[in-house]
């Protein structure tokens, strides 16, 4: 039995298809070259990763250099002083 999901993934496979068969062949290969970008492309970054990374490109690498390398385990040690885990 076939999930809706499924199902909505085979339409839009098969609508796909058909568009494609309608271009010439050198937008064929334009839609080909796209395709291929799409996949090699990285996923998209949550809002949390985004956040960070625009955050830390401006800390100095030395900086990193002074994070203990537990900080994420132990961050209310560091922030708070609470007992380490």
């Amino acid at each position: 039995m076939e999930t809706t999901e499924t199902v909505v993934d085979q339409n839009i496979q098969q609508a796909v298809i058909e568009k494609l068969a309608l271009l010439s062949l050198d937008k064929q290969r334009q839609a080909l070259d796209f395709i291929e970008e799409l996949a090699r492309s990285e996923p998209p970054r949550s809002k949390f990763s985004a956040m960070f990374e625009d955050a830390a490109k401006d800390v100095p690498p030395e900086a990193w250099d002074e994070v203990p390398p537990d900080a994420s385990s132990n961050i209310d040690h560091y922030l708070y002083g609470a007992p380490k885990k």
